[in-house]
């Protein structure tokens, strides 16, 4: 008895470390004749909100690595300008997510057994702004049965990921089970980010941004400066895990360095603007012109070439822009300070609102003394 349960003991403990030495992969997902198992790619497009999806169709090659595998047409997937993520705020990533159809629809297959593709993404990386492709790679395997009557069916796809969009290796880690219609579950997943100049429009070279200022009234000093308080904020699509900084200019004095996240005082009297000429489309900002004594402010900002409902402050209190974006088409904060002509001061210091009153005053008194004087002559 005691030797059986050593038997048994060692035989188990065996089975163990064994099995601990065993990976067992993760089977593919399974399909039958009747509803063949089939494949599709999906594409994540990235871009910084404020930013214009550009009109272009992404292409997908797939090379044979088994001799005798069919031939599968190019895959394509299409953007226009119209495809937009509704859920994407002011300073995040929109992701606009599309997907092909079943690529094996049609494919016809020469026999039973295994073929296996590496499937890639075709594009070539823009010079600074513009598109930088996936550099995604996958390799794909398609399971053929036999099936009856002689007819082959695709009963299980493969897709294991062997390099990340970035270029970096993915070790040939198998995908999630790839059922159509399930997305990133789909197992080839390509992603690509969009980027675009500030106010770079379609094919235009304008300012990214611009921050003016105008004076009005009768009595508004052309030649005062007025202080303002400007913050930068990185765009979604700036990865750099330090701030960064950019540049503005004011006429011809030396160009002024705007670390993001850190604000700048600037001074700006009329007809001064504030420009920066390259600003990532996605940039946010904000801008606070000072209260000044005897001025009231207004202004109007124009986002992504949309100029919003003009805003105002009470005179001498402080007025914001709020949080806005920097656009693909013109970005700009454009401010005027009326002066309170209620209070204002001719040149011989005379108050304009009061002047009918001390008019009517005068006038009084000179009667007065009239009367007084003629009395006295009339007495005597």
């Amino acid at each position: 008895m005691k030797l059986r349960s050593r038997l048994i003991g060692i035989l188990l403990a065996g089975t163990m470390v064994m099995g601990m030495g065993v990976t067992v992969a993760a089977s593919p997902s399974e399909g039958t004749e009747k509803d063949p198992a089939g494949v599709e790619i999906v594409k994540d497009l990235e871009l910084a909100y404020g930013v214009t999806t550009p009109n272009e169709t992404f292409t997908f090659d797939f090379a044979k690595v088994t001799s005798d595998a069919p031939d599968i047409q190019d895959a394509k997937i299409a953007y226009t300008d119209k495809d937009t993520d509704e859920d994407a705020q002011p300073g995040e990533l929109a992701t606009i997510r599309k997907s092909t159809a079943n690529i094996l629809e049609g494919v016809q297959f020469p026999h039973a057994g295994v073929f296996t593709y590496t499937v890639t993404e075709n594009g070539t990386d823009a010079e600074g702004y513009g598109m930088n492709y996936s550099e995604a790679k996958y390799t794909m395997n398609v399971y053929v049965k036999n099936g009856t009557g002689g007819k082959l069916f695709v009963s299980a796809v493969e897709i294991l990921k062997d390099t990340n969009d970035d270029g970096t290796s993915a070790d040939g880690s198998k995908t999630d089970d790839p059922t159509l219609g399930q997305g990133e579950g789909a197992g080839m997943l390509f992603t690509n980010e969009y980027t675009q100049k500030g106010g770079s429009g379609e094919g235009g070279d304008a300012d990214a941004l611009s921050i003016s200022k105008t004076v009005s009234g009768e009595y508004g000093d052309q030649t005062k400066d007025f202080t303002f308080s400007v913050t930068l904020y990185k765009s979604p699509t700036v990865h750099d895990d330090k701030e960064v900084t950019y540049q503005g200019r004011i006429g011809s004095e030396a160009p002024i360095d705007f670390t993001t996240n850190s604000p700048v005082t600037v001074q700006l009297h009329h007809g001064e603007s504030l420009l920066f000429d390259d600003l990532p489309a996605g940039t946010t900002y904000t801008v606070t012109e000072q209260g000044t004594e005897g001025y009231r402010p207004y202004a109007v900002v124009t986002v992504d070439g949309t100029a919003e409902s003009e805003i105002n402050a009470a005179e001498g209190q402080n007025l914001s822009t709020g949080t806005k974006v920097v656009g693909t088409d013109t970005n700009s904060a454009a401010f005027r300070n009326v002066y309170d002509e209620g209070g204002s001061i001719t040149p011989t210091g005379i108050i304009i609102d009061n002047l009918p009153f001390i008019l009517l005053v005068v006038v009084a008194a000179s009667g007065l003394s009239f009367y007084v004087v003629s009395r006295r002559r009339f007495s005597r």
